[in-house]
């Protein structure tokens, strides 16, 4: 065999095999173009469904802050309007015409005069109602005519009364009443109202 030819029959054989090894690559190639296009089409379809994840679930935080909100809100609005309807029961109280009003003041002063007080303190404009002749009858009503009280007025309470001694305070300023009754009667009013 010449020469040439072996020479011819080994880059026919080196053509073979360049050609063997390009189609392999371009395979290979081909195959790791769609793995990476695979891989880059998951790693976009988790991206999706981890931002989607992450939209519904700052959108259920939104809505249960709102609601929140909204119910704090309410309460705020119903509590509003029930400190309303208390401050407007002691102004109906204290606006009472004098027997009505007088009657519901020596109750509370029946009830809650004790020995050691020296004191009636008095809303201003209770001024006129309570007298010290308004006192004395009471005091005579309830067989305790030996007390001796001063009366003074205050501008810090709108109606009724505090009595007040050396180490006694009792605070039945309307006020207080109807703050002592506000627990007690919130939540029927509630119920009413709402």
């Amino acid at each position: 065999m010449s020469l040439e030819k072996i020479r011819q029959k080994i880059v026919e054989e080196a053509e073979e095999e360049a050609g063997r090894i390009i189609k392999d690559a371009e395979k290979r190639g081909r195959m790791a173009k769609e793995e990476a296009k695979r891989a880059a089409e998951e790693r976009y379809k988790r991206e999706i469904e981890d931002e989607k994840a992450a939209l519904v679930l700052a959108e259920e935080r939104a809505c249960i802050k709102y609601k929140a909100d909204m119910n704090a809100e309410v309460l705020r609005l119903k509590n509003q309007l029930i400190d309303e309807i208390f401050d407007k029961a002691v102004e109906k109280i204290s606006k009472l015409e004098n027997t009505k009003y007088l009657e519901v003041i020596a109750r509370y002063f029946s009830e809650n005069l004790i020995s050691g007080v020296d004191t009636l303190v008095i809303s201003q404009k209770d001024k006129e109602r309570v007298t010290e002749k308004w006192v004395d009858t009471i005091l005579e009503k309830i067989h305790k005519g030996d007390f001796q009280l001063k009366i003074v007025t205050s501008p810090d309470i709108q109606g009724g009364f505090i009595l007040k001694g050396e180490k006694a305070e009792i605070d039945c300023s309307l006020e207080q009443i109807i703050a002592d009754k506000k627990e007690e009667l919130k939540p029927e009013i509630s119920r009413v109202l709402f």
